[in-house]
Parts: C-alpha cells; sequence; structure tokens
C-alpha cells in the first residue's frame, strides 16, 4: 500500500481495514545528498515498521532539482559518482536492520531501485534522451542499466545485508513504451529476488487513455515475465480511475478491485500493492480507495469520515490473502517475506 497523502503513516487504513497491511511503501529521490537518508531510514521507514508494515523503498535515482538529474545517471553510477552516497545508503539501511541498538531484532524491507526502466519517462530509462530530441548516449543502451543494479547490488553486498533482511524488487512497467525490449534490462537472477509490474488503468481520463481490464493492463506481460525467470512476482504499484464514459463511476472501479485480484490469484501474484492518492494533472485520476474523492461507501476513523472502497476491504479479507503478523517480531516470516507461500 502507498499512502501518497501521508506516505508513512498508514493508521487510519490500518484502522479501516481492521489489520496491517504486509507492505507500505515509500518513495525516494535517492542521489540528493547525505542528509536526506537517515531522515528517511531512522524516521520514515521505522514508523511504517512500527505501524506495523515491512517497507518498500522506491530508490530513484534523481539528484536535486530533479530536472537537473544527468540522461546518462546509469553511465554516471557506473563511473562512481555516487558510491559515496550509495554507501551511506547500505550501510544506514544495514544499522536499520539490526534495530539499532537492540540486535535481536531484525528488521526487514523490499528494495526497489530504478523502476519503470522500460518507459520513456525517467533519465534511467533507455528512450528518455531520445524523446527529449538528444543524442544517443551510453544511458540508451539497457546494458549500461543492468551494469548500474549489479553496481548497487555489490556496493550493498559489502555490509551484512542479506536475503533475510533486503529483497531487491526489479520492476519495470506493464507497458513496454521505450523500444527496447524489457528482458534486456533483467540484471540476472543472482541480483534480483522479485520481479514486480507497475501499472495504472487509466480509464478514459484523456484522448490517449481507454479502459483496461487488468488482464488487458498485465496479462502479456506478465507471462513473459514468467517466461524470464520463476522469481515470484509483485505487483508494486497499481490503481485504477472511475473516470469512463464521461463521468465518474466507483461501481466501475470497484468491479475493477474485485477483477484484479481475482487476475493476481489466478496468475499466482504474489504481492499487490494499491497507490493510494488522488493526484492531479494530465495522467492522474481518482486512484484512491480510501480517503480520496470517490467510493462506494463511506466510514469513520477517528472521528472523521471517509470516502472508500469497500470491495478493496473485502478482498484483503480472504483467508487467502497475507496480511502483517503484527506479534512476529520480524512481521513476515523468512520464507513469506521472499514469496514463499
Amino acid at each position: 500500500m502507498y499512502n501518497g497523502g501521508h506516505p508513512s503513516d498508514l493508521s487510519g487504513i490500518d484502522e479501516w481495514l481492521g489489520h496491517n497491511p504486509a507492505v507500505a511503501v515509500f518513495f525516494v529521490d535517492a542521489l540528493t545528498g547525505t542528509s536526506w537518508i537517515e531522515t528517511v531510514v531512522d524516521t520514515h521507514l521505522t514508523r511504517l515498521w512500527n505501524q506495523g508494515h515491512v517497507p518498500m523503498l522506491i530508490w530513484q535515482p534523481y539528484v536535486s532539482p530533479r530536472e537537473q538529474t544527468p540522461e546518462d545517471i546509469e553511465s554516471q553510477i557506473i563511473d562512481g559518482a555516487f558510491d559515496d552516497t550509495i554507501e551511506t545508503w547500505a550501510t544506514n539501511l544495514a544499522s536499520w536492520v539490526k534495530g539499532g541498538s537492540n540486535r535481536e531484532l531484525r528488521r526487514r524491507l523490499y528494495f526497489v531501485p530504478a523502476h519503470e526502466m522500460n518507459g520513456d519517462w525517467n533519465p534511467w530509462s533507455s528512450a528518455s534522451s531520445a524523446n527529449r530530441g538528444m543524442q544517443t548516449s551510453r544511458s540508451e543502451n539497457p546494458a549500461d542499466y543492468v551494469v548500474m543494479w549489479r553496481r548497487i547490488h555489490r556496493i550493498f553486498d559489502t555490509t551484512p545485508l542479506d536475503e533475510r533482511t533486503i529483497q531487491w524488487v526489479w520492476t519495470p512497467n506493464a507497458d513496454e513504451t521505450s523500444g527496447v525490449q524489457t528482458e534486456r534490462f533483467y540484471p540476472g537472477d543472482e541480483y534480483v529476488d522479485w520481479i514486480g509490474l507497475n501499472g495504472y488503468n487509466y480509464g478514459e481520463i484523456n484522448n490517449d487513455s481507454r479502459w483496461r481490464t487488468p488482464e488487458d493492463r498485465f496479462g502479456t506481460m506478465v507471462q513473459r515475465m514468467k517466461r524470464l525467470s520463476d522469481k515470484p512476482l509483485a505487483l508494486p504499484e497499481v490503481s485504477s480511475t472511475s473516470y469512463v464514459n464521461g463521468t465518474f463511476r466507483p461501481s466501475r472501479k470497484a468491479e475493477w478491485i474485485e477483477r484484479l485480484f481475482s487476475f493476481a490469484d489466478d496468475e499466482d501474484i504474489k504481492m499487490v500493492s494499491w497507490y493510494n492518492f488522488d493526484n492531479t494533472g494530465e495522467w492522474e485520476s481518482d486512484w484512491a480507495i480510501f480517503g480520496g474523492k470517490h467510493g462506494t461507501s463511506s466510514t469513520q476513523v477517528a472521528g472523521e469520515s471517509y470516502r472508500v472502497y469497500d470491495e478493496y476491504k473485502r478482498q484483503v479479507e480472504r483467508q487467502s490473502t497475507l496480511n502483517s503478523r503484527t506479534d512476529y517480531s520480524q512481521l513476515l516470516t523468512d520464507d513469506e517475506f521472499a514469496g514463499r507461500f
């Protein structure tokens, strides 16, 4: 679950659902300097953990300000320009999983470096330079992405972090828009623990979008990823608008939610993380299932009224859904953490 308005606080959602979602997503612009790292790790990740969620850190290799991120960011990482920052991330996370001074408590997290590399909207995308009218550079080569990922992984490997405390999630977009075959970005089974796919049903929010079922949105790429590797599958960032046929129709979104979980069951997808935030802009809409503009019902949490989609709540209340084990110090067993369930 990603709670966009309050990304390190899912307490309202927890109360509504009556349980703690196993995974909570937190986005970070990773190359903005080292001072921000301690705040992210010690404050935000700790808050999520203490609320009973295993954090999923979406590690985006942006500098500050974002628009100054080099188009050849992969090459610069490969050449060691950001080694100090990456090492600081690794050592801070290694300390965090130990639980500070209490070495008996082993925290854990999911780690998602440089996601959606097969799109055309990030500097680490193979198509980003071409789409902005720039000359072809080393960042156009998916092999550079692979080398970058492996370098980051090797830096983390110099710390005590291991498969019991960090799971690496390689996450392309469900749509392949870069013109480069997604599989060419795969770092290899030795460097990846999970394969994720991000995707949204944009409905008819603009002239370039259409209503897409979960099968239409994810089906083809899920099959390709299964052929690529036997790693467990996840949907780390997924949502749907309710906008179709010229208006917002919450009942259609409710049907989409139910169909998503049925699709996940059929395809043995181990993790589904909903993007719970109503954004604005050309490609943004009413993504939330809790506290957004629309819903199929309402609920009271701490004296406040929220619009909600009870269809989502019913789906995650099923016996087949694994929630956080709040009575267990590590929240998930080693097998559950690694997708072996």
